[in-house]
């Protein structure tokens, strides 16, 4: 047993698969588990075990509720190291309380009932949120990264597909059996009993997954955490909505089932064909949201698909007139279809907007406490409808028309137009809430806002062009979940992991590389110094270097004033500048060492091309720093500046961090030649620390096209076509930021300023070379790239053929098959093989060794 749930340090391969398999067996268990024990058969369970509305709203509230246990839970995981021991022992626990719900009905007592299965919940959700909060740090340690989301999207399309399939089946099975028996509490229990069982299944397979070691970590507070969010005035705004827009959701969304089941008397087949139909919707239309969202906003987006939601809970009133008549299931249907399509995009922006507007590197932190509010906001809003709703119960309002007539037989008609009563002003005030919220959404500021007109005909658009070629209702409120576990890696001294969805993020944030805001020096007179670039550096940070063949002096100063004695004395001074925004500082340096206005302005203008200037004096260079930061799988160019003079050097850089560090330590060292040498060869060294790093960039980038080539014959995705994109758009901006750099060098190296001495010359020709081989590779990866987009559309085209040769041969193998059912069903009544005793199994035979002849036919001819 010790052994079971010991962590162990390092995992084999053949371990992790066989953990990964253990895992999708639990993920396909719990799924069963969820669909019998929960949603639509969980409400009607306890309508029949005789809970009110009131009960109804705590139970959706027990969920959101029981999640907050988490945030404890994490300081006790981070003791105790022993994530499977929470795992498995709170699943199983938890799932064992499912046993004694599937059992109240027939042990319990009638009047205990109720209270027995709220009490009963609690526990399961408690433990089972518990489990839960082990189990997202342990898998994530488990699952290899490259991985995780591929395997994941699997599990859960097998579950969804699974468990829209099962709740189809369950939900027909309960109206044959309530045609068969009288009392239809057994069928619900077997659910809950099966359910049970599925689970503690799903715990076995989780016993049998193993468990990596967790790494030593010391964290930070995790209340400083939660709060830090509330200080933030934008995202403050943003948890004002959220939290409006989840208390107006669950006052209606918990009792759509109630509402169908007791006032609409639909069967329980009826209720669940159209959640599924909602999903499906949902499926059908996240795609659409999502290309929104990446053209326009997710605010613009949530403007549009939010009041579609609100306006499909305005039309449940309508559904009854007072009672069911002729429209009421085609209004359910649209309110399903309208509530999907809206669902879809209110979940896809909210997360995604939350994650943007959170400051980078503490997205976990913020997107916790955006969970915390919003299921705060879950929890309070069922357990108010509920009591609402029991009150509203001996209440109604009916409105009609009347019309007397004078001229007619007929005197007076009277016509009732609605008749509001029960739930249906639950639903109304939820629909004014939820006005309320859209309100607060617009005090959201978020980039790239767009009018809702320009949204919603794009909207309309797409969708023609998709009818040419789920989350259910009560889904939404899977928008307060949150893995709380997270936070354990914000409080820890290591960065987090990325989100999933926080690349999409970051494609969107590289865009502007290739637009800076060149517009703000528009009509100023030249040399106007006005600094264009990205936000960097808010300080300035100054380091000097002052030595000659026997000292060095090294030390960060404070002002341009400080650096000035050393200019005076013998030797080469090296003032290196992180932080060109204040623009005062380089003008005090521009003064002291005579340096044009226009080389100022062209050191706050991060816009230049690789050059190099001669003003007799000094020389003026420009160059490209490329740096590949390797946890965002991303290059970031950043411009350096140099100015050459007799005996001194200033480089400019836009923030701190540098190639740099190794002609320090030359430096430091004294070894080599370097501080024999003058300043012509301290420029030599820091231009060739620039070059020799494109090296170590195009090695990366090397590596991630081999992959690439490896991941394109094999198993090419649509996100493998985006990685070739951007991988193109990466050596398009290192050409044009390294390309010019050859035209420098060599003017550097031909020797004709009198600042280059010969036998620096020398060494430039070198990094000449070097120049010319980065240049050659860039162009050579460019050309792979083009060939790998050309293998991708091949193998995407081959993959469609062989599809469509499988269902070909399927479709080829069923004509004869159909035909020969067409005519056996033809029933006629003197057809011989009516009459004849073994003509049923012969004719099955016969269509049997047709299908086996076509395919021994097939097969032959190599089309298999």
């Amino acid at each position: 047993m010790r052994r079971w749930f010991s962590p162990q340090e390092v995992l084999a391969e053949a371990e992790v698969k066989q953990g990964l398999k253990m895992l999708l067996f639990d993920g396909i268990c719990s799924q069963v588990m969820g669909v019998l024990t929960g949603g639509a058969f969980l409400v009607a369970f306890s309508l029949l075990l005789g809970a009110s509305n009131t009960v109804i709203g705590l139970l959706a509230a027990i969920g959101p509720l029981a999640q907050t246990i988490q945030l404890p839970t994490i300081l006790l995981i981070e003791r105790t190291r022993l994530r499977k021991v929470f795992v498995v022992c709170g699943s199983g626990c938890s799932r064992l309380f499912l046993l004694a719900i599937a059992l109240l009905p027939w042990v319990g007592p009638a009047h205990y009932r109720v209270p027995l299965l709220v009490i009963l919940l609690v526990l399961y959700f408690l433990l089972g949120n518990i489990s839960t909060c082990a189990f997202n740090s342990w898998m994530r340690d488990l699952i290899p990264e490259q991985v995780m989301g591929s395997y994941f999207a699997k599990r859960m399309a097998i579950a969804t597909a699974l468990g829209a399939g099962l709740s189809l089946f369950a939900g027909f099975g309960v109206d044959l059996y309530k045609r068969a028996f009288a009392n239809p509490l057994g069928i619900y229990s077997l659910f809950f009993l099966v359910g049970a069982g599925a689970g503690l299944l799903g715990v076995f397979f989780l016993s049998q997954i193993p468990e990596p070691k967790m790494a030593d970590e010391r964290t930070r507070s995790l209340l400083g955490l939660l709060m830090e969010p509330f200080r933030d005035g934008n995202f403050r705004s943003l948890l004002f909505f959220l939290g409006s827009w989840n208390f107006a959701v669950n006052l209606a969304a918990p009792f759509f089932v109630v509402y169908m089941l007791r006032r609409l008397g639909l069967s329980m087949g009826i209720i669940l064909s159209l959640s599924v139909l909602s999903q499906l919707t949902n499926v059908l239309f996240l795609r659409t949201w999502g290309g929104l969202a990446d053209q326009f906003s997710n605010k613009s987006v949530l403007l549009v698909s939010g009041p579609l939601f609100i306006l499909s809970i305005l039309l449940w009133p309508f559904t009854t007139m007072p009672e069911r008549y002729f429209l009421t299931l085609p209004l359910l249907i649209a309110i399903h279809v309208l509530s999907g399509m809206s669902t879809a995009g209110v979940a896809l922006c909210t997360g995604n907007i939350a994650l943007k507007l959170a400051p980078r590197g503490k997205a976990t932190a913020y997107l916790a406490t955006n969970a915390l509010v919003s299921g705060l906001a879950a929890t309070v809003a069922p357990i108010l409808a509920g009591i609402g709703a029991d009150w509203f119960s001996g209440q109604e309002l009916m409105v009609t028309f009347r019309w007397v007539s004078t001229a007619m037989e007929l005197k007076e008609v009277q016509v009732q137009a609605i008749s509001i009563r029960g739930l249906d002003f639950l639903f109304l005030f939820a629909f004014l809430t939820g006005q309320y919220a859209l309100h607060r959404l617009l005090a959201v500021q978020e980039t790239g806002e767009i009018e809702e007109e320009i949204v919603v005909q794009t909207l309309f658009a797409q969708t023609r062009k998709a009818m040419r070629h789920v989350s259910n209702v009560a889904g939404m409120r899977l928008l307060t979940y949150f893995p709380y576990s997270r936070l354990r890696d914000v409080a820890t001294r290591h960065p987090t992991m990325r989100l999933p969805w926080k690349a999409q993020l970051e494609r969107r944030q590289e865009m502007p590389r290739f637009r800076k805001g060149r517009a703000k020096k528009a009509g100023l007179p030249p040399g106007t110094l006005v600094y264009v670039g990205e936000e960097r550096l808010p300080d300035v940070t100054i380091t000097l270097f002052a030595y000659d063949e026997h000292r060095l002096q090294e030390q960060e100063v404070k002002t341009v004033e400080e650096c000035l004695p050393f200019r005076e004395k013998p030797g080469v001074t090296w003032i290196n500048v992180d932080g060109i925004q204040q623009v005062e500082v380089l003008e005090k340096l521009g003064a002291y060492f005579g340096l044009h206005p226009l080389v100022l302005e062209d050191i706050v203008n991060t816009e230049q091309r690789p050059k190099v200037e001669d003003f007799g004096e000094y020389l003026y260079l420009v160059l490209k720093m490329v740096q590949y930061q390797a946890e965002r799988h991303e290059i970031v160019i950043e411009q350096v500046s140099l100015v050459l003079g007799k005996d001194f050097v200033l480089s400019f850089q836009e923030q701190a961090g540098d190639v740099f560090q190794p002609v320090r330590e030359r430096l430091r060292s004294g070894k080599g030649r370097i501080r024999k040498m003058g300043a012509d060869y301290l420029a030599y060294a820091l231009v060739d620390a620039i070059v020799d790093h494109y090296f170590l960039l195009l090695e990366n980038l090397g590596e991630q096209m081999e992959d690439l080539e490896e991941e394109l014959i094999t198993h090419p995705m649509p996100e493998t076509l985006h990685t070739i994109h951007k991988l193109k758009r990466e050596m398009l901006f290192l050409r044009r930021s390294i390309w010019p750099l050859r035209e420098v060098i060599s003017g550097l190296s031909r020797g004709e300023s009198p600042l280059i001495q010969k036998t620096t010359g020398v060494f430039l020709r070198d990094v000449y070379d070097h120049t010319v081989q980065v240049i050659d590779t860039i162009e050579t990866f460019r050309d792979m790239l083009s060939g790998m987009l050309d293998i991708y559309l091949s193998s995407v085209s081959n993959r469609l053929n062989e599809v469509m040769k499988v269902l070909t041969i399927i479709a080829t193998i069923f004509i004869p098959l159909t035909f020969i059912a067409g005519i056996y069903g033809m029933n006629f009544k003197y057809m011989p093989e009516l009459e004849w005793h073994w003509g049923y199994p012969v004719v099955l035979l016969l269509m049997l060794g047709i299908a086996c002849v076509m395919l021994i036919y097939f097969r032959k001819k190599q089309w298999l």
